[in-house]
């Protein structure tokens, strides 16, 4: 049975015909089992003692959590020659899942793992990575039919080596070292490897292998970004998007398989190419064949191992509970005094989750060969979040540049605003268009409707940026007229010390609304006299005026609110007649992680040329609004589209 068992499944014989394996050292050192249905195998993280090789049956693979014992099942496994235990050949030695039977019964070799080491070969760990990246596509199956629709997150560049394009066998070999795969490979080794680095260049959106295609050789990343991600049916399932310098993809043609995933630049990227043919040789040498076979072994097993973390993920469909599971997971393997361990908690609070990405990063370039890894995939994982702390952070920052100043320096610090709030939106996923509309000159009121902050935005001392007004003055007037324009800001509360120490320092004209504190009417109707004043003067001047005819805002769904008369009687009383510019804004009150902030900027138009014979203003209005409130619908629609083509 064993030798059939050998001959049929493993297939590991030479050109001559001679087994690879010493088959009598098997029938020897292992023992032909049975095992009832619910009968465990291994357990999570328990030290690897002996192999097992499927012969007949199924076997269940699944998580238990150590502190409520509840139980998640990742998939079931029939594949004759599967092999439980392949964890043992690189350290710690430890299982990664719990495995039981499923079956009523099921038949198994069972050998002792000092003995099945001593028969090691380059053309057996061949197989053993062909069973354990069934494993992974198996994985993968499994996970198609949990996805949901999310925004794609781009990556946040990591530090890149400079590899010029006339490389120096010194600069390769450098690249070569920084990589966890083969950072421990014997210097003489790096140097042969290095030899055979071929350089290709590629540019964004280039499809490097496709799926279920043999890639032909190995692939490590200079600089750049590559996606890789899988496709069932009409479903994408994006599993990495690989930006760390020295990362290795494409290794299942090493031992002989197409690839069971596509590879694709996100954008300009450089790559190193090892051909097959030309790593033959060197993995055909007993030590170096052994050495990189268990390298690749360790990297599909970590692929694994986030597979299992993505999968809780898309269950849970939190990225900081996958992270806190790749590092439990992964707990025996990482050092007791690695920083790794306070990640999850460092992630909890927005005020610590800047100290967990700088250790992310540090620990990503200089950490063990292990910590490198993980690192490099929580990183990976929490893209998105990482996006969102960069974002909060970039708004703080405005605060600060502005808050710290004087109110003598306005326009200088409306300037200083703007160019700061255009690098926060570069966290964002903007789709912007009707650029065209804008009037060729300055002098304008630009009228929108004005959403809601989300809470996450909420800055320490209880700031809100605007993100739809800001976004106006920073991405459309400053970038079209040089000037970020003036907007309305309503008083703040009294307790709203942040609010009135930002906005005394930029000059704008200040309104009461419902959402500041109560006045009497006198002080109020002085307010609105300076406003029209002011409003005035700076149309005067060819400033453009940005004002929310609500007053106040909403969300996007219940948007836009009741139009409020003041800047169309701004725009009939000056002595100049204005443009009207109205602008549709749609998500910015969701988080920049769940969804595409869309700006529409629509057709300018003067009040005098729409208005109909001997209506009053007042009738005017509502009916433009009714018009607005179509746009915003229209939005609406165009948004869930666009969200489906970026969450492809």
């Amino acid at each position: 049975m064993i030798d059939t068992f050998i001959s049929y499944f493993w297939l590991p014989f030479n050109q001559f015909g001679k087994s690879l394996i010493d088959t009598s050292a098997f029938r020897e050192k292992s023992e032909q089992i049975i095992i009832r249905e619910g009968g465990i195998l291994c357990h999570t993280h328990s030290r690897v003692t002996h192999f097992y090789i499927l012969l007949s049956g199924e076997l269940n693979y699944f998580l238990t959590d150590e502190v409520t014992e509840e139980i998640t099942e990742l998939f079931v496994i029939s594949r004759p020659g599967m092999v439980i235990g392949w964890e043992a050949l690189n350290p710690p030695e430890r299982f990664i899942a719990d495995v039981s039977v499923k079956s009523q019964t099921a038949t198994l070799l069972k050998i002792k793992t000092k003995n099945f080491l001593e028969v090691l070969t380059p053309s057996l760990l061949k197989q053993l990575c062909r069973e354990i990246q069934f494993l992974l596509e198996t994985s993968f199956y499994k996970q198609t039919d949990l996805l949901s629709t999310k925004v794609k997150q781009r990556a946040v560049n990591l530090e890149n080596y400079f590899i010029s394009k006339d490389s120096t066998l010194n600069e390769r070999s450098i690249l070569l070292r920084s990589s966890p795969f083969f950072g421990e490979f014997k210097e003489k080794e790096i140097l042969a490897l290095a030899d055979l680095l071929e350089r290709r260049e590629y540019d964004a959106n280039e499809l490097i292998y496709d799926q279920d295609e043999d890639t032909e050789g190995i692939f490590i990343l200079i600089q750049g970004e590559v996606s890789i991600r899988r496709q069932e049916g009409e479903v994408y399932l994006n599993l990495r998007s690989i930006s760390t310098p020295g990362y290795i993809f494409g290794w299942s043609s090493t031992f002989g398989n197409t690839d069971i995933c596509r590879a694709s630049t996100e954008h300009k990227t450089s790559v190193y190419f090892i051909s097959t043919d030309e790593l033959k040789p060197l993995t055909e040498q007993p030590d170096f064949g052994n050495n990189f076979f268990k390298m690749v072994i360790w990297l599909i097993g970590n692929q694994l191992q986030l597979s299992h973390s993505r999968y809780i993920y898309l269950l849970d469909d939190h990225n900081l509970v996958s992270v806190k599971h790749l590092i439990d997971i992964n707990r025996s393997r990482i050092p007791l005094p690695s920083p790794l361990h306070q990640i999850p908690h460092l992630l909890r609070d927005n005020t610590t989750q800047k100290l967990a990405f700088s250790i992310l990063h540090n620990l990503h370039r200089k950490g063990t060969k292990q910590e490198r890894h993980i690192s490099s995939i929580c990183l990976d994982l929490l893209k998105s979040e990482e996006r969102e702390m960069l974002f909060l952070e970039g708004i703080s920052e405005v605060f600060k540049i502005v808050a710290t100043s004087t109110p003598d320096k306005t326009e200088e610090n409306r300037k200083w605003c703007a160019k700061k709030t255009r690098e926060v939106f570069k966290h964002t996923t903007v789709h912007l268009e009707g650029e065209e509309n804008l009037p060729a000159r300055s002098g304008n009121i630009f009228i929108y409707n004005h959403l809601l902050n989300h809470p996450q935005y909420i800055l320490n001392n209880r700031f809100q940026l605007t993100l739809d007004s800001h976004f106006i003055s920073s991405m459309i007037l400053d970038e079209r007229y040089n000037d970020p324009g003036i907007r309305t800001v309503r008083y703040g509360k009294s307790v709203e010390y942040g609010h009135q120490d930002y906005y005394d320092n930029l000059g704008y004209i200040n309104v009461y609304t419902g959402d500041s504190d109560l006045q009497d009417e006198e002080s109020k109707s002085r307010a609105r006299e300076r406003f029209y004043q002011e409003a005035e003067q700076y149309l005067k001047k060819g400033a453009n005026l940005i004002i929310s005819p609500e007053g106040t805002s909403f969300l996007s769904e219940d948007s836009p609110g009741p139009f409020k008369m003041g800047p169309f009687n701004i725009a009939e009383q000056a002595s100049n007649e204005p443009y009207i510019v109205p602008i549709v804004f749609y998500n910015f009150d969701k988080r920049i992680t769940e969804s595409l902030f869309f700006c529409r900027i629509l057709a300018p138009f003067k009040i005098s040329e729409q208005r109909k014979e001997n209506e009053s203003l007042k009738l005017f209005v509502k009916r433009y609004q009714e018009e607005f409130s179509r746009e915003v619908e229209k939005a609406r629609i165009d948004v869930e589209g666009l969200q489906q083509e970026l969450s492809i």
